[in-house]
């Protein structure tokens, strides 16, 4: 994995710092990241884009790529910047497999956090996010898996993700080739053979449905303890309208769910031509700046559990 670092000589060691995720084989050369990280920095805060293995045309080091329930890696980067930084604020930011991977880890220290009540907060490893953002994130993975089987969603989405994960593998043959069957791989179709032939193995999941079920963030909804924002789009084809978990969010005293009624996968454009910035250029640097605008406010909620 990578970092890339924006805005790092501008700003003091205690200036606030976004650290955004991109999506499936995303990494800060695209162009929704690097528009993000622009309005963003313009707006007077660092970022860091985490870049998952493999992805930048980095050359692995190990046999081990990434996935989206597996959020060893966003421990690691986290304590990274705040090693580097330990009094600078962090809110993160996911896209798609980003969002995943964030609402995840999020999870994953809620529910740490709420192990053991007796144990003294000061004693608590506790999340080093004051806040997050997930957007375009696939509430039900299997369902999403599902949607993009279908003929036309296969032939737009399915089969170029597979093809740009396959790219990976190829370019990484001579150290997967140590663990995995690599011309299996190279046969896969869909994004959800790619993971029956090498994620499943990778992470040490039972099956395929196995991996999808314990990477869908709609049953971990309780488990989060920090402010998270999501936003979905009602016509997103990653993201079946059904799959939402409108009921369950309501509940929730933590997650916000905004969904608006056309943007696609990771689109939200503004007009009819993609030349004006996008609902994402507008909205993401609000949302930023609103968090660390109101610091003690959004702390307060992280420190009642």
């Amino acid at each position: 994995m990578s970092l890339s670092w924006s805005n790092v000589d501008a700003l003091t060691d205690e200036s606030p710092t976004v650290v955004l995720l991109p999506g499936l084989t995303g990494c800060g050369c695209c162009n929704y990241i690097a528009s993000l990280v622009k309005e963003i920095n313009e707006s007077g805060y660092r970022c860091v884009v985490f870049n998952n293995r493999g992805t930048c045309r980095r050359k692995l080091k190990t046999a081990r790529t990434y996935c989206a329930c597996d959020t060893s890696d966003m421990a690691l980067v986290l304590d990274r910047i705040r090693s580097r930084y330990p009094s600078a604020p962090m809110m993160a930011i996911g896209i798609s497999l980003g969002a995943l991977i964030v609402f995840n880890y999020l999870a994953d220290q809620g529910k740490g956090s709420s192990a053991d009540e007796s144990e003294p907060q000061s004693a608590k490893n506790t999340c080093p996010l004051t806040a997050a953002m997930c957007i375009c994130m696939p509430w039900d993975v299997a369902q999403t898996s599902d949607k993009l089987e279908k003929s036309l969603d296969w032939f737009l989405f399915n089969y170029p993700l597979t093809k740009s994960l396959q790219r990976l593998v190829i370019r990484n043959a001579d150290v997967l080739s140590e663990k995995y069957d690599i011309p299996k791989i190279l046969k896969s179709r869909s994004v959800r053979e790619f993971d029956a032939n090498m994620t499943v193995d990778m992470f040490g999941y039972k099956s395929v449905e196995d991996y999808y079920a314990q990477a869908s963030p709609a049953a971990k909804i309780d488990d989060i303890k920090v402010p998270v924002l999501c936003l979905n789009a009602a016509d997103d084809p990653f993201v079946p309208f059904e799959t939402l978990p409108l009921e369950a969010v309501k509940q929730s005293d933590n997650v916000v769910l905004a969904v608006t009624r056309h943007g696609g996968h990771i689109g939200f454009l503004a007009g009819l031509t993609p030349t004006r910035p996008s609902l994402l250029d507008r909205a993401v640097p609000q949302v930023v700046s609103a968090v660390f605008q109101n610091l003690e406010e959004f702390k307060a909620v992280a420190a009642c559990y």
